[in-house]
Parts: C-alpha cells; structure tokens; sequence
C-alpha cells in the first residue's frame, strides 16, 4: 500500500468501528511506533492478534476478556471519565501531548453517520498540531493545507479531492480532470476523480483540501 504516511514517524489509534481485514490493519500496526485502543479498539486488536501499548477511554464498550488478557500483558490501561470528548479525541489529544505529529486512524467508521462527520472534523480541528490520516479497507483521507504537494498513489486510483470546507485557486497535474486555478467550495464537484500516474501533484492558495485517495487502482471502489 503506497501511502504519505508510511516514510514518517507515526502512531496508530484503533477505534470502535468497522476494522480494516486483518492484512491491513497488521501492516499498519507493524510500521507505528505506538499503538492506542480507543476503549473498543481493543476489541479488534485482540481478535487480530495485535497488542496496543496503551488503551484509553471509558472503558464502556472494551470487553472484559480482552481488557483481563491485556492486564496480563502489562498494557498501559488509562480510564479517562470525559464527556467533552470522545475516546479518539482523547487518544489524539494524548498523543500530541507525547510529541507525535503523524497519528493514523482505522477503524473509526460504523453505522453511526454522526460519529462519521465527527471523525473528518477531527483532521480539522488539530489541524495546526498534527496530521491526521484515517485508514479504511478502501480508501485513505487526508486534509491538505494551502501549498503544493506530491502525493503518491496508485495509477488509475479514484482521487476525489473536496473543498473542507473551501479551497481556492487549485492547481492539478496527472488527475484526468484537472484544475487549473479553480475553487471547490461544498459539494460534490471533486468526486471521483482519477490518478494518471503513481504521483499526484496539487497546489494551492487558501482553505483546507479533504482528499480521499483509493487503495486500489482497478476502479472497484
């Protein structure tokens, strides 16, 4: 999986949501130097064989197996009791405070479309400390901010690019629809995009950009 991320000093937070198959999820835990449970997070880390270095939250969806075996293990079990935030923003937030500015986010998507939005607003929201990176078993998200960038992929990926919420003056090269000093404002303009080649090249002036860029190159997402 060819990824921004991956060439950087990171951290892993696994939340409560749908876990990536147990390949990715693995090849991701393998190349972080410290993985978060988000309270259930856990739950799928133990299912997958994996082990966090620490498991924080309200401990109210961590089965007690599992949080009975990780005790075993000597894992780092922090219950936090905040309502402010939710489990993975206090998982971020501790992570920035122990000097990490690449966190990657998996397992943060369900059936709950609040807790969605929540997520991409997250990316937002720390934006000035840290870059965020949520990993699905068919897309990576990220958001960029005003400047040029090269971001790989795969040729023949589907890259849809959105204004988050506004985007200006935006410059492509090697997507199939390019633009060429445009803005993207709310919507649906940028979806569904392609990669030409295993480089994307985007560049512009103010606003933040959300990119999703597909794992995979065959156009089955």
């Amino acid at each position: 999986m060819k990824s921004q991320f991956f060439t950087k000093k990171y951290a892993l937070i696994v939340a409560n949501g749908d876990s990536p198959e147990r390949g990715l999820l693995k090849q991701i835990a393998d190349k972080s130097d410290f993985i978060v449970a988000a309270d259930g997070g856990g739950n799928a880390l133990a299912k997958q064989g994996l082990t966090p270095d620490l498991i924080l939250g309200d401990m109210d969806s961590l089965r007690p197996d599992v949080l009975s075996g990780f005790e075993a293990k000597n894992v780092d079990i922090r219950p936090v009791e905040s309502q402010q935030e939710n489990d993975l923003e206090k998982g971020i937030r501790y992570l920035i405070d122990q000097g990490y500015r690449t966190i990657v986010l998996t397992a943060v998507y369900g059936d709950r479309m609040d807790h969605t939005f929540a997520t991409l607003e997250l990316l937002k929201k720390f934006k000035s400390s840290v870059n965020i990176y949520i990993i699905t078993d068919t897309f990576e998200i990220f958001l960029i901010q005003p400047g040029r960038h090269k971001i790989q992929t795969e040729k023949n990926a589907i890259f849809s690019i959105f204004g988050f919420s506004r985007g200006y003056d935006i410059e492509t090269e090697n997507l199939k629809y390019p633009l060429k000093g445009e803005n993207l404002f709310e919507g649906s303009r940028g979806v569904s995009n392609r990669s030409l080649s295993d480089s994307v090249f985007i560049s512009f002036t103010r606003g933040n950009l959300l990119i999703f860029r597909s794992l995979r190159s065959d156009g089955t997402n």
